[in-house]
């Protein structure tokens, strides 16, 4: 998965996160969250901060997440939310990531 591809990918995400689908989603990244915890080769530290990012407000959590910086760098190579965008949205979304 490229750079391109993980910051669109993510951006479909929160734009989900704003709607009604929130608290589906949310539930979905809590439970990926409980399984990350349960495995010894995940670094707390994603989970810690998913566990987060996922109490504040949509904008504020893309914002973070989004930001180019080291820790929004990181943050977009471990996401908890698998299954969130659906096949059609992710292959749209990789020929976007394609053509940048």
């Amino acid at each position: 998965m490229n750079a391109h591809y993980r910051r669109l990918l993510l951006e479909q995400v929160f734009d989900l996160l704003d709607g009604p689908r929130r608290s589906e989603i949310i539930g979905r990244a809590h439970n990926l969250i409980a399984l990350w915890r349960s495995t010894p080769h995940m670094a707390p530290y994603y989970a810690d901060r998913w566990q987060y990012l996922l109490t504040l407000p949509v904008e504020q959590a893309r914002a973070i997440v989004l930001g180019d910086t080291d820790e929004g760098d990181m943050l977009r190579h471990c996401m908890p939310f698998a299954g969130v965008v659906d096949n059609k949205q992710r292959q749209a979304v990789r020929r976007m990531a394609r053509s940048i």
